[in-house]
């Protein structure tokens, strides 16, 4: 998946989701008992406007999660809760566009996450690399992350 956005761009939306963004890797089964990997990123906001650039820049949809007036949980939601979600080897591909832009604990999932991924599916490493290869503005950033000991750099 090709990102065509701007660098600042992308280093706001991994901002955004480092600190409201939600990264989960599950095994699922189905009746007949073949198992596969489900990566999944999402991120809610009350605010649809915050959500559009990653419905813009990396596909998927943006849905009402929680209506206004409606029970969440023990609480009452006030506003309309929005989720953007993307799934599989797309989920794959923006995490490793805006990996170099997380940090703390959401960076460390990330890097434990496409570890995996990248295991399970060993092409999808090389794809991304040479995509983002082609940008030549994020090819300094992306190289920064290989000199902190993170194999997600451009050689």
């Amino acid at each position: 998946m090709r990102y065509k956005g701007s660098l600042e761009e992308l280093a706001w939306m991994g901002g955004l989701f480092c600190g409201e963004g939600y990264i989960m890797l599950s095994k699922r089964r189905n009746r007949k008992g073949n198992t596969w990997l489900d990566l999944q990123c999402r991120i809610q906001n009350t605010d649809i406007e915050l959500l559009l650039p990653f419905q813009r820049n990396f596909g998927y949809k943006i849905h009402l999660h929680v209506k206004a007036g409606r029970k969440m949980g023990n609480a009452t939601a006030r506003r309309d809760v929005f989720t953007w979600y993307i799934l599989g080897h797309k989920a794959y591909a923006f995490l490793r566009w805006i990996f170099p832009f997380l940090y703390g604990r959401k960076r460390q999932k990330a890097l434990e996450v496409m570890h995996i991924w990248e295991i399970k599916h060993p092409g999808a490493k090389k794809l991304m690399d040479a995509l983002i290869h082609e940008r030549s503005d994020l090819k300094m950033i992306y190289a920064s992350t290989k000199s902190s000991n993170i194999t997600y750099g451009i050689t």
